[in-house]
């Protein structure tokens, strides 16, 4: 252990302790959680980002769009805190909404899904009980509790963890001595386990090392999965075709936590590029 470790672990265990007292309120009752009667999927990772939340979401939309016969009697919504945002309570986007009102991932869905209804709400029981009481209240099939993981005050019907293929959460630690916001044993909570952003590569060895590291239950599916990107990129002036950057120089601007994956993409297509910290 070196000494930047040294300094940090009594923070990293007075975390930790904090952290089982919270959730032994939730376990022993004193702290309560709430099973609302509409379906919900957590997707969440335990830590501070970079396992591919949104991407995630956004697949679960499709994916559930594709499946309803009629989208006027089945509303899928997506429930997420907002983080960023300037506005206060329980905001629902419409077109009219602005990145201020929702926050940037929350707008990035409502723009991409419009047909969905996407709320934002720092408690995601108001949330919840606004969605149900609403006036399509009736017509609510599903709920997307987007990084609610850690957020117990809710029961979900589902839990998808997400952790990424570069940094695992067994590999890893608890704040600030690594990226963990939650306990590791909260991962046996989760009834599916996706290892995110994985090489398309990825061989057998790997992931039997992977299985063997997360250790999933029986109970537990445990799946891989990786990013594929769009070969057009849509701009302000035109549209950009994979092509049209190969061998060109270019500035790359990213708020992705973890850009490892975007950068072995634009890599593996020969382009060369600088990256503008913010």
């Amino acid at each position: 252990m070196n000494i930047v470790k040294l300094l940090l672990w009594p923070f990293s265990f007075i975390y930790s302790l904090a952290l089982r007292l919270r959730h032994w309120c939730y376990d022993s009752g004193f702290f309560a959680s709430t099973a609302f009667k509409t379906p919900t999927i957590c997707v969440g990772n335990l830590s501070l980002g970079g396992t591919g939340k949104t991407p995630m979401i956004e697949l679960l939309l499709r994916y559930f769009n594709t499946q309803q016969k009629d989208p006027s009697n089945y509303c899928i919504a997506v429930l997420s805190r907002g983080y960023g945002r300037k506005s206060k309570g329980v905001v629902e986007a419409s077109s009219l909404s602005t990145v201020e009102d929702l926050g940037d991932e929350p707008y990035q869905i409502a723009q991409s899904f419009p047909a969905n209804r996407v709320v934002v709400s720092s408690s995601r029981v108001a949330g919840m009980t606004y969605l149900e009481q609403s006036d399509l209240g009736q017509n609510l099939g599903l709920v997307l509790l987007d990084d609610a993981f850690q957020h117990r005050a809710i029961s979900p019907s589902l839990s998808i963890l997400l952790t990424s293929f570069h940094r695992p959460f067994p590999a890893d630690d608890l704040l600030p001595l690594g990226t963990l916001r939650d306990l590791p044993s909260r991962a046996s909570s989760a009834d599916l386990i996706v290892v995110t952003k994985c090489p398309l590569t990825l061989s057998n060895d790997q992931r039997v090392e992977l299985i063997n590291r997360i250790s999933p239950s029986a109970n537990q599916q445990l799946f891989f999965s990786y990013l594929s990107y769009e070969e057009k990129w849509p701009g302000l002036k035109k549209v950009l075709q994979i092509q049209d950057c190969i061998g060109e120089q270019i500035t790359l601007v990213t708020a992705i936590a973890n850009p490892e994956p975007l950068l072995t993409y634009l890599n593996a297509n020969g382009m060369m590029y600088c990256i503008k910290s913010m």
